[in-house]
């Protein structure tokens, strides 16, 4: 199995400390990953392992400065069956987002 990480849409900056195992991210304004019966925003930063079948386990903590209304971060799962974009692509997410000055756990 492929065990390295992979950017869809790399962010504008991404750092990583060995020695805590802690990734910095700064995310690209105003982009995003979510779906209307219309509509399609795909311009969110991913960090993925492409490749992965069958039952796995994910942990992380998530810090941030939520400042602007709709930031957010999180995990999200997505599968691809065919081309990417298409009609088999699936994707479900989680993680903190800022509304109204409140953070949500989503």
């Amino acid at each position: 199995m492929d065990t390295i990480l992979r950017w869809h849409n790399p962010p504008p900056s991404h750092t990583y400390d060995q020695s805590r195992d802690v990734h910095t991210i700064r995310a690209t304004p105003s982009s995003g990953f979510w779906r209307t019966t219309t509509e399609r925003r795909d311009t969110g930063n991913f960090f993925h392992q492409p490749g992965v079948r069958g039952n796995f386990r994910v942990q992380c903590f998530i810090k941030g400065t939520w400042v602007h209304e709709y930031d957010q971060a999180g995990l999200m799962v997505r599968v691809v069956e065919g081309e990417e974009g298409g009609k088999n692509e699936r994707w479900i997410k989680t993680g903190i987002e800022l509304m109204g000055r409140v953070q949500y756990v989503r």
